[in-house]
């Protein structure tokens, strides 16, 4: 498998510790939120109410992302309350401040970017409420009490080393569908043409596909990407639910045996097409990055029981192997796949501290 190590984020397996499965269970309420909490736990913690506002909870690494989360909120019985934006930054704004009036503990926000989210925001710091983004980079990160997010950095860097190792002789010609929206569209995009940019391939378009219509437009883009470039070699899709859309679009072309696709995370949507003999789509880049979700709960765990403050530079010290997975060698699709990164093996150190300092 091809391997990149980058200092950044980390495996917090290496402390080789286990423990048994968590599940988060949900239920609708009436409102549109859904709550999850844990059947038992928790016993030495007070019991806390979390606000989570996803961006678009139907991405598969997004619920990673909230995976991890509830997984560990679970160990400690809290509640979480989850209001999904379906990409809309002014519908996730409102959620946050409507979550803030409800009185929740702390209000964690997904892969919005700082800017539309400054009404919920300062909600919460009007009601001395901390207030967090999970997953993605933001701009303006002071905004927030703390803000624990992927390298997209070093993640788009090893897709780009790993796409110009397969080009051809003479040199590739790729395509990005890439986000205009959101701060980490933005870095993996630039960061892609940065390590291409002496390279042998040439990059001969990149099309904006946001976060609404995305199988529309993303389709769209690809279709462009094949039309004006009979020679085209890949088209690269700088987030995962941009994958199938272009593979889609490649197949109906047929242009299968000389257009490859290669995009981010071995996601429950990207992983079939993976498998697929058939399918164009050739390479994903996938590591444990859902462990910023864990530091998270971690740091607010400490900030309710001791009163310290969020610390946001508490994911900077962990590292992460970054794994590029190809058709000959994948992770398994089971029936419940959510991540190629069970949850257990990097939630375990943090339950035996909790247990430590808590007596969870």
């Amino acid at each position: 498998m091809f391997k990149a190590t980058r200092r950044r984020l980390a495996t917090a397996a290496a402390l080789a510790l286990t423990v048994g499965g968590l599940a988060a269970c949900g239920s609708d309420s009436d409102d549109g939120t859904t709550s999850t909490a844990a059947a038992g736990g928790g016993a030495g913690v007070e019991k806390r109410t979390i606000g989570y506002v996803d961006n678009l909870h139907s991405g598969p690494m997004q619920q990673r992302w909230f995976n991890y989360f509830t997984a560990a909120t679970d160990k400690l019985g809290w509640d979480v309350r989850l209001q999904d934006a379906k990409g809309d930054a002014a519908l996730g704004a409102k959620q946050g401040v409507n979550l803030v009036n409800q009185g929740v503990d702390a209000l964690v926000i997904s892969c919005f970017d700082t800017a539309p989210m400054r009404p919920a925001i300062n909600a919460a710091k009007k009601k001395d409420i901390p207030v967090l983004s999970v997953g993605c980079p933001l701009p303006e990160q002071e905004a927030w009490d703390a803000v624990y997010h992927q390298d997209d950095n070093a993640l788009s860097t090893t897709l780009a080393e790993y796409v110009e190792s397969q080009a051809p002789p003479s040199g590739g010609k790729i395509g990005v569908l890439y986000d205009d929206q959101l701060l980490s569209g933005r870095l993996r995009n630039d960061v892609f043409e940065a390590t291409m940019k002496d390279s042998d391939t040439e990059i001969v378009g990149s099309e904006a596909v946001g976060l609404t219509d995305i199988e529309s437009r993303a389709r769209k883009a690809s279709n462009a990407f094949l039309s004006a470039n009979p020679d085209l070699t890949g088209i690269v899709a700088i987030y995962d639910i941009y994958a199938p859309p272009a593979v889609s679009a490649i197949k109906a072309a047929k242009r299968t045996d000389d257009v490859s696709v290669y995009a981010y995370y071995a996601n429950a949507n990207n992983l079939p097409p993976l498998i697929d003999e058939q399918s164009p789509l050739q390479a994903l880049v996938d590591g444990p990055v859902e462990q910023v979700s864990l530091v998270a709960v971690d740091q607010l765990l400490s900030h309710f029981e001791k009163g310290t403050p969020l610390d946001p530079k508490a994911a900077d010290a962990l590292d992460v192997n970054y794994d590029i997975y190809t058709k000959d060698d994948h992770p398994e699709l089971t029936e419940d796949y959510i991540t190629p990164y069970p949850v257990d093996e990097y939630l375990a150190p943090y339950v035996e501290k909790w247990q430590q300092e808590y007596g969870l």
